[in-house]
Order: structure tokens, then C-alpha cells, then sequence
């Protein structure tokens, strides 16, 4: 009972750091979502208006880094006790049920891990290598890897897109209610599961539109010779 015990804290942690990540990818998203309405000026706008709420000294370990980083060690040590169950064929001691979440949900999850990295190095990382900080830059990082890099940049941004929609889609409302009520979630209804998909197809459509948009419609772009050279650190050592 002691690992069932743990494995329900393993739960909670890995709740409330979704929840705090998912905060981050909530303002995030929406600077790229305007990109549809206003163009990339009104995205890097909106890109500079919330930049502080995740990128200062303290919110960036708290919604970002940390809550990626303790989301994800909680989920493979939940993994872990899970594979040990099974092991040891402990059938009267199940985890609790995920039917709330949408087929795949966990596989998402990981399909994101490689994915957030290297939009992490390109800019965070690298950026910080360079000029010895990423304050100063704007969309036109992804605009010129959208004109120069098409192929990499729509596949790796396209698919960040898509699957963290249909991750954070699929398992927000299970965080919140572990994190903030404590209630016990009920099998997904045949409806409940379509209204998801749609939800996360919606949003996944809009962000890659608004990524597009910044991508096509980006004239000037005074830093292109320094984000030259950060796509071509990408992947060297």
C-alpha cells in the first residue's frame, strides 16, 4: 500500500506541475493565436507584454523549466511502479484510472520531450550563447527559420503545436481537478472524448495558422545573420 500511497503523490505533483506549465503554454500560445488577427507586429507585441510572466529570474524555473522538467521525472516514475506492478503481477493494487484522458495521452507526452528540447535550445539556449541573453528577441527567430529552414522549422513547430494541443487538451481538466478539488475523474462518455479531440484540433489549427502567418508575413528581420548562425549550433556539440 506504501507505493500506492506514492504513486497517488507521484499523481499530484505531476498535476500541479501541469498545471503550472500549462499557464506558461496558455500565454505563449495566445502571443502566437494573434499572429491570425494582427499579423507578426501584434505577435511580438503581445510576445513582449508577456514575456515577464514566465521569463524573469524566478517564474521561468517555476512554469517552465521546473514544472517541464518535475512533470516529466513524476511521469517516469510513475512508469516505473507501473512496470513494477505488472512485474510482479500485483493485480489487487491498480493505479488509478485514466479514462479521462484521450487514447495516447502518455505517448504524446513523450513524443514532446525531444520536441520542447530543441525548440528550448533554439531559442533559450543558444540565444543566451550568443548575445548573452534571449530578452531581445522576437518571432522573427522562427520567421527566418520559416524562410531559410522551411522543412525543419514547420516539422518541429508543426508538431509542437499539434501534440502539445492534444496533450494539454487531454489531460487539463484531470490536472486541475487533482491539483485543485481532489475529486476522482469518471470514464470519458463517447462525447466527452469528441468535444477533446475537436477542442485540441481547434487550437492545434489556430497556433499553426498564427506560425504561418508570422512565418510568411515577417519582412525585416535585423538579427538574421545571428539566428544563421543559432540554427547552425542547433545541432553540434
Amino acid at each position: 500500500m506504501a507505493l500506492y500511497k506514492t504513486y497517488g503523490y507521484l499523481t499530484t505533483v505531476q498535476s500541479a506541475s501541469a498545471v503550472a506549465f500549462s499557464t506558461f503554454a496558455v500565454i505563449h500560445g495566445s502571443q502566437i493565436a494573434v499572429a491570425n488577427v494582427g499579423g507578426p507586429d501584434m505577435a511580438n507585441r503581445w510576445l513582449l507584454l508577456g514575456r515577464p510572466f514566465y521569463q524573469d529570474e524566478h517564474s521561468e524555473g517555476l512554469l517552465v523549466t521546473g514544472a517541464a522538467a518535475v512533470h516529466v521525472l513524476a511521469g517516469l516514475a510513475k512508469a516505473g511502479i507501473r512496470r513494477y506492478w505488472r512485474r510482479n503481477q500485483q493485480g489487487e493494487v491498480s493505479p488509478p484510472s485514466s479514462g479521462s484522458f484521450l487514447p495516447y495521452h502518455t505517448a504524446a507526452g513523450y513524443i514532446l520531450v525531444p520536441i520542447v528540447w530543441i525548440h528550448y535550445r533554439l531559442v533559450r539556449e543558444l540565444p543566451i550563447k550568443v548575445f548573452g541573453d534571449s530578452a531581445m528577441l522576437d518571432f522573427g527567430i522562427v520567421a527566418w527559420g520559416a524562410q531559410n529552414w522551411p522543412i525543419f522549422t514547420y516539422a518541429v513547430h508543426g508538431a509542437l503545436v499539434g501534440v502539445a494541443a492534444y496533450h494539454i487538451v487531454s489531460g487539463g481538466s484531470a490536472a486541475y481537478r487533482r491539483t485543485f478539488t481532489k475529486r476522482k475523474g469518471k470514464s470519458s462518455s463517447v462525447g466527452w472524448t469528441r468535444g477533446k479531440v475537436t477542442a485540441a484540433a481547434t487550437v492545434g489549427v489556430v497556433l499553426l495558422s498564427g506560425l504561418i502567418v508570422i512565418g510568411r508575413h515577417t519582412r525585416k528581420i535585423p538579427l538574421r545573420y545571428e539566428y544563421a548562425s543559432i540554427y547552425g549550433m542547433l545541432f553540434s556539440k
